[in-house]
C-alpha cells in the first residue's frame, strides 16, 4: 500500500533485495536517534554505527535521511492505527472499538514523548520540500476512521465531529511537547476524551 509515494514498510518487504530484519534494525535505529536528538541532530554515519551497519549498508534501503525519516514516520502512522474499520459493526461494538482508537493514540504519545517534536519538525522540512501528502492521506484516513466509527454508534454530523477529535488528540501531543514535565492523568484523559466524543453523543440514540 502506498501513502504518497513512500511504500508502506509491509509492502518492501517482499522486495528480493531487502532484508526485513536489518531493514527494521535501521529503522528502529534512527527513529530512535531523530526522536531524542531531533531529524538534523543526527547523521546517517551515526544512525550506521548505532545499527552496527555500514554506511552503504544503510544508504542500500534508503537513498537519503528523508526518505529513512518518512519511513520511520509511515512505520508510526501504521501503529497508531491506520487500519480501515471492520464493516458492520453494532453500535456496542462501534464504542468498544472508538474506545480502543483513542486509547492507541494517547499511549503512543504516553510511550514515545520526544516523537511529537520530530514529527513537527519532519513536516516543517516536507512543507519545504512541497511534500506534504503523506500527511495530507493520513490525516485524512483517520479522520474517515473515526467518522465510520462514530456513524456507526448513531452519532450526528460524524465528519465534523471525527475532525474535533482529532484535533483534540493533536493536542494532547503538542502539549506533551509544550510541557513535557506535566503529571497527566492518562487513563482518566482517555475517559474523557471518549466520555465527551462519544458517549456524550449517544443520548437519545438508541
Amino acid at each position: 500500500m502506498m501513502l504518497g509515494k513512500y511504500k508502506y514498510t509491509a509492502d518492501l518487504q517482499t522486495d528480493q533485495s531487502v532484508c526485513p530484519m536489518t531493514k527494521q534494525r535501521i529503522r528502529d535505529t534512527a527513529f530512535s536517534l531523530f526522536s531524542t536528538h531531533s531529524y538534523k541532530g543526527v547523521s546517517m554515519e551515526q544512525i550506521a554505527k548505532t545499527a552496527g551497519v555500514s554506511k552503504g549498508g544503510v544508504f542500500h534501503y534508503y537513498p537519503s535521511k528523508y526518505d529513512l525519516a518518512m519511513d520511520c514516520l509511515i512505520n508510526r502512522f501504521e501503529q497508531m492505527g491506520t487500519k480501515d474499520t471492520p464493516a458492520n459493526l453494532t453500535k456496542e461494538e462501534a464504542r468498544t472499538y472508538a474506545r480502543e482508537l483513542i486509547s492507541l493514540y494517547i499511549d503512543f504519545i504516553k510511550d514515545n514523548p520526544m516523537t511529537m517534536n520530530f514529527f513537527l519538525e519532519l513536516y516543517q522540512i516536507a512543507i519545504d520540500k512541497n511534500d506534504t501528502q503523506i500527511w495530507e492521506e493520513f490525516y485524512e484516513r483517520f479522520v474517515q476512521q473515526i467518522s465510520v466509527l462514530m456513524e456507526m454508534c448513531g452519532i450526528e454530523n460524524p465528519r465534523t465531529k471525527a475532525i474535533l477529535l482529532m484535533a483534540t488528540l493533536d493536542a494532547v501531543g503538542l502539549q506533551s511537547i509544550i510541557l513535557p514535565n506535566s503529571s497527566f492523568q492518562w487513563d482518566e484523559l482517555k475517559g474523557e476524551i471518549f466520555q465527551v466524543y462519544i458517549e456524550n453523543n449517544l443520548k437519545g440514540v438508541d
